[in-house]
């Protein structure tokens, strides 16, 4: 009785309209006792007369539900288990349950077993099965053909698919074959034209829960010439499309693209016929180009477009600004690229620039661009370098070059002017300029300059201004000079003549070897004419030509000049007798002409007017003798009142001794 009462419990779980023979078997199974499970046996036709009254149909949705969980608790133990074929009986087991309980009399509108029964479906077809209406079988997928080999052309096959599952899709398929579904078991494959030259292969996967079947399909390659010809009208198809939608800019790259493969297949390939089409080709693409405003060159497209260079805007170094006004051209008209180191702006018609300031040696130079339908206008803006440091150092080289040229020439006032102007531009760049590379030439150039100032006779002080340091000396090489005096007579036997005057002229021309020594040559010449008592003439003439040593000294404009030499002194004297009275009449008049050696000592004071020419005040005298026998005497009266010098005048032998000091007073000129 007591197993009577526990079957009529489950009756009651079952909704009390029948027995879910399953799970009384369950129950026998774990019964061990074999006396009780044939004693269940013999009460089962017992139990089929039981009433629906009988049951409790208040419990009857909730004993339904929680039996079918745990049925679907034990079928995913089974799953993780890897024991899939019992997982799937267990989770049929759970689904058929959940349905059993839908004809409970208490299921509640918000019942849970839709949900349930998508877990067991979902379990059972996880485990390779589908349900049914009686059992669970085994899911099957197949496609036949397995395998298709296409040429190159593009085409279509059909596929027929087997398979027990509903629902099957295409999952995988490559980008050249097209699939669509034609019928609940046919597919149709379509595939394009393969324009390369090797063979190449897709697959195709159909996906039916986790069955997967595989169609591959495997297409021949063209021929060089066909696949660069059926390449470059893709691209050209293409580029139409793009071009029709107005993607412009996209379309012109797939022009250029089609372009270079024909390029590429007329050099490549080999196996061009000779009724091709590559020049066609090439011409429809670049006439079709031009039609949407670009160009191709060098395998390169670029937009086609009217450039128009303008005048260059420039700026300082400083920066600043400027304002352009831009006529003949649209309105709409935008700047599409101007310099980092400036900005540019619209502002109504015209152009606004900014340009910073250049800090560096060099200038700059770049572009602003604008745009204006097709035109594409060019401005270039230019800035100069900061040039400060090089002007400076190129004009102060070339004051310096100059002063270096005036002071070879002697004209060194002005060199020493020069000078200073290049000093002044140097350190007007030292002080002034921002862009001084590390390694300059300030310093040198500094130091040139000042020596050449001292050699120039100046010095720089401290306000950096110059003063002349000493007046300049010229001792030139060269020196001639002429000048005329007075001297004395001197001496003929012992007889001095002391009321006669000599006239001197004397000519220099000397070398220095150093300012102050120097070799020459002296000449001297002496005129006297002497009258005796009033009755006798004497006339007198000394020449003296010498080699002669010099010497000078003296700063500034005055200056010392010796000079002393040895050389050959010629005498040249006659005498006549003038009063006609004399009853004695006199020889017949008579003069003489000898030769000696002599020479000289001369000491002179130089004052120079200019740079060349100075007047010399000299003192000097001859040093020689001569003795004649060809002076005949005069036959005079014994009445003579200087009979001594008489005497002497008219002896047979007459000696000329010449010491006579003078002064003279002439003219240098230097070279």
């Amino acid at each position: 009785m007591l197993f009577l009462l526990i079957l009529r419990r489950k009756i009651k779980k079952n909704g009390g309209n029948f027995i879910d023979l399953k799970c009384i078997f369950d129950r026998i199974r774990m019964i061990r006792n074999v006396k009780k499970t044939l004693l269940m046996f013999s009460t089962l036709f017992a139990i089929f007369s039981l009433t629906v009254e009988d049951v409790d149909a208040q419990s009857c949705y909730q004993i339904g539900l929680d039996e079918g969980r745990n049925m679907y608790s034990e079928a995913l133990r089974l799953q993780n288990s890897n024991r899939c074929d019992e997982a799937a009986q267990q989770f049929w087991a759970a689904l058929r349950r959940f349905r059993l309980t839908r004809r409970c009399a208490d299921l509640p509108a918000n019942h849970e077993l839709d949900s349930w029964e998508d877990r067991c479906i979902n379990g059972i077809t996880g485990c390779g099965y589908i349900p049914g209406n009686e059992n669970i079988v085994r899911q099957e997928l197949r496609v036949t053909p397995q395998t298709i080999n296409v040429d190159e052309k593009g085409g279509e096959t059909l596929v027929n698919v087997t398979t027990n599952v509903a629902d099957w899709l295409v999952s995988q398929s490559p980008a050249w074959i097209t699939v669509g579904r034609q019928s609940a078991n046919r597919l149709s494959v379509r595939y394009s034209e393969n324009a390369e030259t090797n063979i190449r292969e897709g697959v195709v996967i159909i996906t039916a829960n986790d069955l997967q079947a595989r169609i591959t399909i495997r297409q021949a390659g063209m021929s060089c010439y066909e696949a660069g010809i059926s390449q470059s009208r893709a691209l050209f198809d293409e580029a139409q499309r793009l071009q029709s939608i107005g993607n412009t800019e996209e379309a012109a790259q797939h022009f250029l693209a089609a372009f270079r493969k024909v390029r590429e297949t007329e050099e490549n390939c080999t196996d061009i016929p000779a009724d091709n089409q590559l020049e066609i080709t090439r011409e429809n693409i670049s006439q079709t180009v031009s039609e949407i405003g670009f160009i191709i060159e060098n395998e390169r497209i670029t937009p086609r477009t009217i450039r128009e260079t303008l005048q260059p805007i420039v700026f300082p170094e400083t920066g600043g600004e400027a304002t352009l006004t831009l006529t003949g051209i649209a309105d709409d008209w935008t700047i599409t690229g101007y310099p980092a180191w400036s900005i540019a702006r619209k502002e109504g018609a015209g152009l606004t620039v900014w340009c910073s300031e250049n800090t560096e040696i060099n200038g700059r130079q770049e572009e602003i661009l604008i745009t204006a339908g097709i035109t594409q206008i060019i401005i270039p803006v230019v800035q100069e370098g900061n040039a400060c440091y090089e002007a400076g150092m190129s004009e102060s080289r070339r004051l310096f070059a100059e002063a270096q040229r005036l002071q070879s020439t002697g004209n060194r006032d002005e060199a020493a002017q020069y000078f200073h102007a290049a000093f002044r531009i140097v350190k007007e760049t030292e002080e002034n300029c921002r862009a001084i590379p590390e390694i300059h030439d300030l310093e040198i150039i500094t130091e040139e300059i000042i020596l050449g100032i001292e050699e120039s006779g100046y010095v720089l002080t401290e306000n950096q201004e110059i003063v002349r340091m000493v007046e300049p000396q010229d001792n030139p090489r060269y020196y001639v000079a002429l000048s005329g005096g007075a001297s004395s007579f001197g001496k003929i036997s012992d007889a001095e003549v002391k009321n006669g005057a000599a006239t001197v002229l004397r000519a220099d021309i000397a070398y220095f070897l150093k300012s102050y020594l120097g070799l020459g040559v002296k000449t001297y010449a002496m005129f006297s004419t002497v009258n005796f008592e009033e009755t006798t003439r004497y006339e007198e003439r000394m020449y003296l030509v010498a080699p002669a040593l010099y010497g000078r000294w003296g700063k500034g404009k005055m200056s010392l000049t010796a000079s002393a030499g040895l050389g050959i002194l010629n005498w040249l004297a006659s005498a006549q007798r003038n009063e006609p009275s004399v009853s004695v009449s006199p020889v017949s008049v008579s003069s003489t002409s000898e030769s000696a050696l002599g020479g000289f000592f001369s000491l002179g004071m130089d004052y120079m007017f200019t740079k060349r020419f100075d007047i010399k005040l000299n003192v000097q005298t001859p040093v020689g003798s001569i003795k004649t026998s060809s002076l005949h005497s005069f036959d005079m009266s014994p009445n003579a009142q200087s009979s001594a010098v008489s005497s002497r005048i008219y002896s047979e032998v007459v000696e000329r001794k010449l010491v006579a000091p003078g002064v003279s007073l002439g003219f240098n000129f230097r070279l």
